[in-house]
């Protein structure tokens, strides 16, 4: 089995689930009733209200850390290592989405980009996906999320920024709407490169958007956005048409 990193929990490491949670909802009390308050927990602050009875149970095992082997796609197989909440919530996805190999596949590629392990990456984007559909009206075919990974909900605050994530970039999605894209330099070299070529890629990046909302589970646009670019890459490749290999300068096994 493969070495599995390990890492403490996301905040609070020193204090029990029962106090954390109690100062969660008091620096959220102070903040909505817009008392004068430091917003040390969540620095993006509160903008959406949680009824009692979306605040799933609280156990035991939520900050604990667990180790499993995954297999996705039929062959791949992965040791990772998470907080009990996000195997709550990896499995609740599982239950109610069916397949999460897409999902698991676009964290590894995205894992070997930012350089993190993809337990890491796996935790972060589970939250992101938590986030995106609690904001977003709270439904997931049907179904209101469970907030295991942040039960206090989440703030439209600007997500803070993480090493590896790239450069941002402003385009349009599917829907109209201006969202902001983080990738790597070489994926926007290419990304140049077909434009220069006179491809449209505004309208590439609305295809990736389409493309990633028709999966079981949606990814993050630029997730989808940096899969298109390298499969293009490594399609002209092995197909002999002239085209730089600015996403991965070794070239692919034909």
């Amino acid at each position: 089995m493969a070495d599995i990193d390990r890492h403490g929990p996301d905040d609070l490491t020193d204090l029990s689930g029962e106090l954390q949670m109690s100062l969660l909802f008091d620096e959220k009390r102070r903040c909505l009733a817009g008392l004068e308050c430091p917003l040390f927990i969540r620095p993006d602050g509160y903008d959406a209200e949680i009824q009692p009875e979306d605040i799933p149970e609280r156990l035991e095992t939520d900050l604990e850390w667990f180790g499993r082997t995954l297999t996705y796609h039929l062959i791949e197989k992965v040791a990772l290592n998470m907080q009990g909440k996000h195997w709550r919530y990896f499995d609740w996805l599982i239950e109610h989405a069916g397949s999460m190999d897409d999902f698991v596949a676009e964290c590894a590629n995205k894992a070997k980009d930012s350089g993190r392990s993809l337990s890491q990456e796996l935790m972060h984007y589970l939250r992101i996906h938590e986030k995106d559909n609690f904001l977003n009206g709270n439904n997931f075919h049907g179904l209101k999320i469970p907030l295991y990974i942040t039960p206090t909900g989440h703030s439209r605050g600007m997500p803070r920024r993480r090493p590896g994530d790239g450069i941002e970039r402003t385009f349009k999605n599917s829907k109209g709407e201006e969202v902001s894209i983080p990738m790597p330099k070489q994926h926007w070299r290419y990304f140049d490169w077909l434009a220069k070529k006179g491809i449209d890629m505004k309208q590439w990046v609305k295809d990736a958007d389409v493309s990633r909302h028709s999966k079981g589970v949606s990814i993050s646009l630029h997730c989808e956005l940096i899969r298109t670019l390298e499969k293009d890459e490594k399609r002209r490749f092995k197909s002999d048409q002239k085209s730089p290999l600015f996403i991965n300068p070794d070239g692919y096994d034909l």
